[in-house]
């Protein structure tokens, strides 16, 4: 079975305790308090790695292709941040898509369970929208996943959101670019996709049609795309491993982008 690779729980608390993240990572402007989750906006530049994540999913024959083209591109990981709703509907009418995909080592992360705006939950809310969304991925992919980072929807980090990732030692996951940014003519070729970017996209027509150029030119770019377990693990200077579980390595940092 092709799984998630990451990283054990012992060699998280070895590397924090040895205080490594603290060198590899530099600290961007907060005044968060030191309990808040990392934001996680992108990896590091210097290193050739991107991540390709899907937001949303709720259209179904625009899954199914990018199912087909991920089948096409074995090599080729990438990670669903799917909201709850889009899991119910799809898996009604393939109860087995969801667990393909996690089978063959795609990744999961949290998206709310129908969309809603995070500052109009509270604190406790959030946390009820949380398990929400993961008894419905777990019943849709046969199993409970390690879940590692959850993106707001409308990109919104309230105070809410925050405290529940939090409580949850979820990773926020942004990302700092899309699809068309990535194959806009009128961007230098230079600034299109950038070394550690994370790239959104989300189960439309037009996203799908794009992907294999999306590939082209990464390939081009000598930029290999990872899931966000993988290119976070390498942000933090750590390879991940095929062996281990459990959520990603806290920083110590609230916001931060790696060097």
């Amino acid at each position: 079975m092709n799984r998630l690779p990451s990283i054990s729980r012992r060699d998280f608390l070895q590397l924090i305790g040895l205080g490594l993240t603290s060198l590899l990572i530099e600290p961007f402007e907060s005044a968060a308090a030191k309990s808040d989750p990392p934001i996680f906006t992108h990896g590091r530049r210097d290193l050739p790695f991107v991540a390709l994540t899907f937001d949303d999913c709720y259209l179904f024959y625009e899954l199914c292709r990018l199912e087909q083209f991920l089948e096409s591109q074995p090599g080729l990981k990438v990670t669903f941040f799917p909201v709850g709703v889009a899991l119910e509907n799809i898996g009604r009418r393939d109860r087995q898509l969801r667990s393909r995909l996690y089978q063959r080592g795609h990744e999961f992360g949290y998206h709310s369970y129908d969309h809603t705006l995070p500052s109009t939950l509270n604190t406790q809310e959030m946390l009820a929208d949380y398990d929400r969304w993961l008894e419905t991925l777990s019943k849709w992919i046969g199993e409970t996943p390690s879940v590692r980072f959850a993106r707001p929807p409308f990109g919104e980090r309230s105070r809410s959101f925050l405290e529940m990732c939090a409580a949850q030692n979820l990773v926020v996951a942004m990302w700092s670019t899309d699809w068309p940014a990535a194959l806009s003519p009128n961007i230098s070729p230079n600034n299109r996709v950038q070394a550690g970017d994370i790239i959104i996209f989300h189960t439309r027509d037009a996203d799908i049609n794009s992907l294999p150029r999306v590939i082209d030119l990464l390939a081009e770019r000598r930029l290999s795309p990872l899931t966000m377990s993988e290119l976070y693990f390498y942000s933090l200077g750590v390879p991940p491993t095929a062996d281990c579980d459990g959520p990603a390595p806290r920083t110590g940092r609230q916001h931060y982008y790696p060097k």
